[in-house]
C-alpha cells in the first residue's frame, strides 16, 4: 500500500487577527518537522504573510501554497457570512486572489468579504473550498 505525505490545505497564522497566534516561521518549521513536502497559507481575508510565508517555505524545502479563506457575503440567511477558502494555481490565480483579497476590505459597506459576482468575475486561476472548522 502507497502512502502519500500529508498536505495541510488550511493554515491560519498570526496574521488571521484573532485567529492564529502561529508565527510563520513556527509553520514552516512545523511543516518540515512532519516531512510535508508542501503546506498551504490561508490567513481569513488576507495575504499579508505571503511573502514572507513563501521565503520562508522555499529556504526550508517546502512548497508554498499561497491562499487565503475569504468571507462570502451572499450567504447571510444565518446572519453569518460564510467562508470559502482559495488557493492559487497559477500567475493569474495569484492577481486574482490579490484583486479579491483588496476588495474585501474597501468594497461591502462595512462588512469584511466579497459578493458571489466577485468571485464569478476573478475565479480564474484558483481552487476554491469549502468546509472544516
Amino acid at each position: 500500500m502507497t502512502t502519500f505525505p500529508y498536505i495541510h490545505l488550511r493554515t491560519q497564522s498570526s496574521y488571521s487577527l484573532s485567529e492564529s497566534t502561529l508565527k510563520i516561521k513556527n509553520i514552516v518549521q512545523l511543516a518540515r518537522k512532519n516531512n510535508m513536502p508542501a503546506i498551504a497559507l490561508t490567513d481569513n481575508n488576507n495575504l499579508f504573510g505571503a511573502l514572507e510565508f513563501a521565503l520562508e517555505s522555499v529556504e526550508n524545502g517546502i512548497q508554498p501554497i499561497i491562499g487565503s479563506s475569504l468571507n462570502l457575503l451572499d450567504v447571510e440567511k444565518n446572519h453569518t457570512p460564510a467562508q470559502i477558502n482559495l488557493l492559487v494555481k497559477n500567475e493569474e490565480g495569484y492577481k486574482n486572489l490579490l484583486y479579491l483579497s483588496s476588495i474585501s476590505h474597501i468594497k461591502q459597506n462595512k462588512r469584511v468579504g466579497i459578493r458571489v459576482e466577485d468571485l464569478k468575475n476573478y475565479a480564474e486561476g484558483l481552487i476554491c473550498f469549502v468546509g472544516g472548522e
